[in-house]
């Protein structure tokens, strides 16, 4: 599906931004090439902003099989996308000294998380259950390549993933190719539980806990999985999503006495406030997502700065390394 010009605008940057980092971490090459970022601001129509870095400014491209949105909807959305107005000060001035995140100013300064839209970050959530950085991500890639639609923007084709109502009627061998286990059956579920109940008009209506209640609703999705959806949807950082790997690190790190999610939460809320959550993202990116073992490993010898030249696969190369 080929989209068409629409328009052209700038936006100034905010201070402590980079466009580089927030750009390639976690993205595929579809969304992040290395120069443009690619960013869906709309699945109807579908509607695409092709984003550079010029100077002190980014400049978007518009791209959309109607012409219905306008600049200034346009900027707005792109800006909530990169986090334009998250105060990312006061987040460093809580971990500066952080024995787990105190290279995120230093090494990581100024990237941002990017978000999405409700869905894709529900189905990202539940392609992390019960699986490895790799194993997740794979399996998130499947299901791009193998159900996703492709949009082309000039020589650039961006791939987005099949909507609720899309992905109910996809035939299940198609779905069995992306080697998603029983997660299949999951997406399912929360795709008829969306239909169902309009959650992507309702959910940013509610309050965090109230909108993890209702995520919780869907069969197959626990705390972590809803928590995490939330984080890449809606930004709400006050209820971390903590799995088996980030509760070990935590204990090891802070010396606790055990690695339940409810000791952990306490502490990690103690120690990074209302950005709990984001500082759980960025754990994952300073220890390059490693396994369990090798974080463990990592975090006794003090080795928490992310790896930009590695050759294994990495939240900061997974738009490069991963085809």
């Amino acid at each position: 599906m080929k989209l068409g010009k629409l328009f052209s605008v700038s936006l100034e940057k905010p201070r402590l931004f980079n466009f580089k980092l927030t750009s390639m971490i976690y993205s595929f090459n579809w969304i992040y090439n290395g120069k443009n970022l690619y960013l869906i601001l709309d699945y109807n129509p579908p509607t695409v902003a092709k984003v550079s870095e010029k100077d002190k400014e980014l400049n978007a491209t518009i791209y959309s099989l109607k012409n219905i949105i306008t600049q200034s909807e346009a900027a707005e959305k792109i800006e909530k996308v990169l986090g334009f107005n998250e105060k990312i000060e006061e987040f460093y001035n809580k971990i500066k000294d952080d024995p787990l995140l105190k290279y995120v100013p230093i090494k990581l300064k100024g990237a941002r998380l990017r978000s999405v839209d409700l869905w894709t970050g529900l189905v990202i959530a539940v392609c992390q259950q019960n699986a490895s950085f790799k194993q997740g991500w794979r399996m998130l890639y499947n299901l791009y390549k193998k159900t996703g639609k492709v949009l082309q923007v000039e020589d650039h084709y961006v791939i987005a993933l099949p909507r609720p109502k899309e992905l109910v009627k996809l035939d299940a061998r198609l779905l069995a190719e992306c080697k998603l286990g029983y997660r299949s059956q999951t997406l399912i579920e929360a795709a008829k539980f969306f239909l169902e109940n309009s959650l992507e008009e309702k959910l940013p209506r509610e309050s965090p806990i109230s909108a993890e209640k209702i995520l919780r609703e869907i069969k197959g999705v626990g705390q972590y999985s809803a928590r995490l959806t939330l984080v890449l949807s809606m930004r709400y950082y006050e209820l971390p999503p903590i799995d088996r790997w980030t509760a070990r690190i935590a204990q090891e790190a802070y010396k606790l006495p055990s690695a339940t999610v409810k000791t952990v939460e306490r502490v990690l809320k103690e120690k990074w406030g209302r950005w709990a959550a984001l500082g759980v993202f960025f754990l994952t990116v300073v220890l390059d997502a490693v396994p369990l073992s090798e974080a463990l490993m990592r975090l006794k010898e003090n080795d928490l700065k992310p790896s930009f030249s590695t050759e294994d696969l990495t939240p900061l190369n997974l738009w490069s390394k991963m085809t």
